[in-house]
């Protein structure tokens, strides 16, 4: 690897195919998230369905945290402080959003309408552990491991010792509500724990291992051959593996909710991961500019974009839904580009008031 990856950090700037990654995570995460509130049965389990279902999966989630590992390498701010007082903040910022795009639509839509079904889950809608409270902790996980300047073979023991943790903790389902509101942000002890801690930091920390090479590396076409090409037969003995599983009934893969996989399912999607980054990297130079400047700005708005969309989603699921394909393709297009627009505005007069 010596004609491949310097001993000091040289490739430092913007890195396009990961712009291009996490651009195209936003336009996944709305194709889902629009086709899950707004669709009728038949269009979600259609063909087409499927294929969004199978977007909106490792291309979406698994990418967007892989690569929040990566920022922590390229991250120009080192001070622990500064990632653990983020994390607390996005942490937060997460049950604000789940009130915003669900709660608050609930109980008022519900005392409307004299529902006090949907009032009461306006209730349970707000303890939802989503994306930004594991984001928030993973921040939190790696101010930590600034603060303590943990080695990588402590982050590789830790992120494994997570890894066989969560295996026996899934098992352990927590029915009382207020215990739920901490076990369900480390383990996936209820339905609403959808990203719970234990079964996603393996991504950040594969990132930042896989940063801490990337940001070294002098010769991205060989590295990401070299990516390519061992990860790409990862993939294909998985296949194999899930099949003389499947054979001789050893359960390989558990094939457990797609919130709360296990180890095998985490390095199978690492896998996915990176075969996804290498051929983003080979095809970055043929994608036309004006799509590459859209998805560029998508990446670099991809926080705003991710809470405006849902907002839109959560307020207007009331008034839009059982929507037949033409009107599930109309009504994405419009919630794209109207988080797009409003994130752009947002952006632009954020970096305003700086200047």
């Amino acid at each position: 690897m010596s004609n491949i990856l310097d001993r000091q950090p040289v490739n430092t700037g913007r890195q396009v195919e990961l712009d291009i990654a996490r651009g195209l995570s936003v336009l996944f995460m709305v194709l889902i998230h629009t086709l899950q509130y707004s669709t009728q049965s038949s269009v979600e389990h259609s063909t087409m369905g499927s294929i969004i279902y199978f977007l909106g999966g490792v291309p979406a989630a698994p990418v967007f945290m892989f690569l929040l590992g990566v920022g922590i390498v390229y991250s120009k701010k080192a001070d622990s402080s500064y990632f653990i007082k983020r994390g607390i903040v996005i942490l937060l910022l997460g049950y604000a959003l789940n009130a915003a795009r669900d709660s608050i639509p609930a109980l008022l839509f519900g005392w409307i309408s004299s529902d006090s079904k949907l009032m009461g889950y306006a209730v349970y809608d707000l303890v939802d552990v989503d994306i930004l409270q594991f984001a928030g902790l993973a921040l939190i996980f790696f101010g930590l491991v600034k603060k303590f300047n943990f080695n990588n073979y402590i982050i590789l023991f830790l992120g494994l010792f997570f890894s066989v943790i969560n295996l026996f903790l899934l098992q352990i389902q927590v029915e009382n509500f207020l215990l739920f509101l901490l076990t369900g942000l480390f383990w996936g002890s209820h339905q609403l724990s959808e990203f719970p801690f234990l079964t996603w930091i393996f991504y950040p920390i594969a990132g930042y291992f896989f940063g801490q090479l990337l940001i070294r590396c002098i010769d991205k076409t060989k590295y990401y051959t070299v990516v390519f090409s061992s990860t790409f037969i990862v993939l294909l003995l998985s296949v194999f593996a899930y099949i003389f599983s499947k054979m001789w009934g050893l359960n390989i893969f558990n094939n457990p909710p797609y919130f709360h996989h296990t180890l095998a399912e985490n390095i199978v999607y690492t896998a996915f991961v990176l075969c996804w980054l290498s051929i983003l990297a080979f095809s970055s130079g043929r994608i036309p500019t004006i799509i590459s400047q859209i998805i560029t700005r998508w990446s670099q708005n991809v926080f705003e974009i991710y809470i405006i969309q849902w907002v839109l989603i959560g307020w207007t699921t009331y008034f839009i839904s059982h929507l037949n394909f033409v009107g599930y393709i109309l009504y994405t297009i419009v919630i794209l580009i109207v988080s797009d627009a409003i994130a752009y505005l947002y952006k632009q007069q954020k970096m305003s008031k700086i200047a």
